[in-house]
């Protein structure tokens, strides 16, 4: 039997539906990850705790995002989400180095957009992005690593991140993070 250009392309439609329709069923994975670490420095001196806010997840609409809802948090004495006078933070009380990490992934629509976030303390200036972040505390320096990501598994992994690496300062001190778009995952090395 011989099939005919029309048998072909009859076939060749059936095929692409039923990839499309797979496709659509699975739909594409959004995710979103925290990522903190905190290097609390001491030289000579005790290790006193020491204190500190930083931003947290936040959806579009200024609510706590599910990815703070179930930290894994290794070497701090204290975190939890508090209100400041800037807005919501996350409060870490440590004397160690620590590292506190967040996922959170749910299957969407195909084509989806990738979750809208937005990290607390923040806002935009003529100078980019900035953030309050504060510190009390008596370490020679505590060295700090932020990161927060929304990426989308569909044909293409990708997203946007927030990211901060400073040395910080004692008090409420606003510094510079950036918000960069990336073409692999974060977030699977966040896991």
């Amino acid at each position: 039997m011989r099939l005919t250009k029309k048998w072909i392309a009859t076939i060749f439609l059936i095929s692409i539906l039923m990839i499309c329709s797979i496709v659509y069923y699975f739909g594409q994975e959004n995710m979103v990850c925290y990522y903190v670490c905190i290097n609390p420095v001491y030289g000579n001196k005790t290790r006193d705790a020491v204190t500190i806010y930083i931003p947290i997840v936040l959806t579009k609409d200024g609510k706590i995002h599910e990815v703070m809802k179930n930290l894994k948090v290794y070497n701090a004495s204290e975190v939890e989400i508090i209100n400041t006078k800037y807005g919501k933070a996350l409060k870490i009380v440590t004397s160690n180095y620590t590292v506190i990490k967040g996922y959170y992934a749910y299957r969407t629509k195909v084509f989806s957009s990738w979750d809208p976030i937005k990290p607390s303390l923040t806002y935009h200036d003529y100078l980019g992005y900035r953030t309050h972040i504060y510190l009390n505390g008596k370490a020679d320096y505590v060295n700090l690593s932020l990161s927060m990501c929304s990426e989308s598994t569909f044909i293409l992994e990708g997203g946007y991140c927030w990211f901060l690496s400073e040395t910080l300062k004692n008090g409420w001190i606003v510094y510079d993070c950036r918000k960069g778009y990336t073409h692999f995952s974060h977030c699977k090395m966040f896991r």
